[in-house]
């Protein structure tokens, strides 16, 4: 057990050492490499679609609570029902959304998705979510959301409300390697393969560890912050971090985050711009470089 914990310890630090070693080697370039790595798509080792899914062709409704709906969909992504998990429906635009739902959005396509609260979630290319809970009360400005990013990359543009303190005011988005709860943000979260973090030519990382590109145990959590941003990242031990605006953190599996680093100025919101296609359609905020 101790052993295992040192071996983990010793890869988080090589991560943070390799991505340090190419910050300052493009430094001159203003090419910031974690997010060189977050610009490409990854494509899982396993079809996201479950097996034994069967597409149907007329869209039917869950019996759980409605919480919000389609507000863009490009080329191909899927929506499967918690109460009906072996039928699969297209995602199309205007349509709503349940308690539960599973959306996954295939290669050269994306998503988004409109929320009660008006809070917007871009999925990117070859990715999987799943909508756990959505409980929204404007008139007591109350929200308790929680998201799970299964696989890939989504943008979370939170609402920010009137109700400040507590847990009337909660946003959390979990996935397999580590967690973050927000009240109102604009953020990205990725999972990447291990070796993409700092990976030029050669990865530093590949003295260390051949992890396969995309099987679980060698993800890596990767948290941008945004604008205005308040970002609270935690890994499945250890203390979270608190990130802010234009900044980054990395999280590997069984360890605590990275102490968070300024992102690129010119690359963040090309980033951003890019997981949020057609900003006029679907009313996400566009950043100005």
């Amino acid at each position: 057990m101790r052993k295992s914990a040192l071996v983990l310890a010793f890869v988080s630090l090589a991560i943070l050492m390799a991505w340090s070693l190419a910050a300052a080697q493009d430094a001159a370039t203003g090419q910031d490499p974690l997010l060189k790595a977050l610009e490409r798509d990854y494509k899982p080792a396993a079809p996201l679609l479950p097996e034994g899914v069967k597409i149907a062709e007329t869209f039917k409704e869950s019996g759980a609570a409605k919480i919000g709906l389609t507000d863009f969909v490009q080329n191909l992504a899927y929506v499967i029902h918690a109460d009906d998990p072996l039928t699969a429906y297209k995602l199309v635009k205007s349509q709503p959304l349940f308690t539960g739902d599973a959306v996954i959005v295939e290669e050269k396509s994306s998503a988004v998705l409109l929320l009660d609260d008006e809070s917007r979630i871009s999925v990117n290319a070859s990715s999987k979510l799943v909508l756990d809970k959505s409980v929204y009360n404007p008139d007591k400005s109350f929200r308790d959301t929680l998201v799970s990013l299964v696989a890939g990359k989504a943008r979370f543009v939170v609402t920010k409300l009137g109700g400040m303190f507590g847990e009337s005011n909660n946003f959390e988005v979990t996935t397999p390697v580590g967690s973050c709860g927000v009240r109102g943000s604009d953020f990205i979260l990725a999972l990447v393969p291990q070796e993409a973090i700092g990976k030029r030519e050669t990865s530093f990382l590949d003295f260390f560890s051949p992890a396969p590109a995309y099987a679980q145990t060698g993800l890596v959590l990767v948290a941008v912050a945004g604008p205005d941003t308040r970002l609270s990242l935690r890994g499945l031990t250890g203390a979270p971090v608190l990130l802010t605006s234009f900044t980054a953190s990395t999280v590997l599996g069984g360890q605590s985050p990275t102490p968070p680093i300024p992102t690129s100025p010119t690359q963040t919101p090309r980033l951003f711009n890019n997981l949020a296609p057609s900003v006029s359609v679907m009313g996400m905020p566009d950043f100005l470089e």
